[in-house]
């Protein structure tokens, strides 16, 4: 499609959407092949977006608000700041695309491969993410509250410091997945996570040990409990009344872990202590 067609469509649409359906006409790209276009700023609110190739294209601060981008190939786009709120991603193709600061609040996500993508302060707030593929994907700073990642794969994704209150990771592959700094985890399902506040040498030292992934994270530390355990004997050597916190909160986690199994029967939780 060449840029003067593109731009006719836009402008139907853009006066469609301000006439609220009276005058232009709701722009329909299905299948349209975008690929490398510049669509910064465009108003595609509504826009009928399904199966469009959209590889490379530069979709900064576009309102995508209700489009539908199903099947849509968005491979390499740029979607930075994008208002992508209550979108139709259902299998769509979005690997190491840009997504940092973009609005995918509501958004269906279901099946989409968001492989390698940047997500960072990405608003995925009750974003539909069911069983999409989310390896290496960065989520670092992400708000994931309410979001459903049941079945999702996020294999070695960055989700340090990322908002997981109130989401469901049932069966949600975390295998290598980073998970320091993350504090909230207020009402998480699908995973069970023990949470403990230590006061050691640091103010009130959070200590996270995701049960399901065995992985334990304090402060900038992720690893094993058996790391740690090693960890805290090296560094707190000379300071018996650190070291000792530390043992004893691990000692802790490791009961309630043990509690937990019991409770149900090695079941998928949450407990957080």
């Amino acid at each position: 499609m060449d840029q003067k067609q593109l731009n006719e469509i836009l402008e139907a649409h853009e006066l469609w959407l301000q006439s609220e359906g009276k005058e232009g006409k709701r722009a329909n790209l299905q299948n349209a092949d975008l690929d490398d276009a510049d669509l910064t700023d465009a108003d595609l609110r509504n826009a009928d977006l399904k199966n469009a190739g959209l590889r490379n294209a530069d979709l900064k601060n576009a309102g995508l608000r209700n489009a539908d981008l199903s099947c849509a190939d968005l491979r390499n786009a740029d979607l930075n700041n994008a208002d992508l709120s209550c979108a139709d991603l259902r299998n769509a193709d979005l690997n190491n695309a840009d997504l940092r600061y973009a609005d995918l609040s509501c958004a269906d996500l279901n099946n989409a491969d968001l492989r390698y993508a940047d997500l960072r302060y990405a608003d995925l707030s009750c974003a539909d993410l069911n069983n999409a593929d989310l390896r290496y994907a960065d989520l670092k700073n992400a708000y994931l509250d309410d979001a459903d990642l049941r079945n999702a794969y996020l294999r070695n994704a960055g989700l340090n410091n990322a908002d997981l209150s109130c989401a469901d990771l049932k069966h949600a592959d975390l295998t290598g997945a980073a998970v320091a700094f993350i504090e909230k985890l207020n009402d998480l399902t699908g995973q069970t996570v023990i949470s403990v506040r230590v006061n050691t040498t640091r103010a009130n030292t959070l200590i996270n040990y995701w049960k399901e992934s065995g992985i334990i994270t304090t402060g900038c530390f992720q690893g094993t409990l058996e790391e740690l355990k090693k960890k805290v004997a090296r560094v707190h050597a000379d300071n018996d009344f650190v070291r000792n916190r530390y043992e004893r909160a691990i000692a802790f986690i490791e009961n309630e872990a043990k509690q937990d199994d019991i409770r149900n029967g090695g079941k998928n939780g949450k407990q957080s202590i």
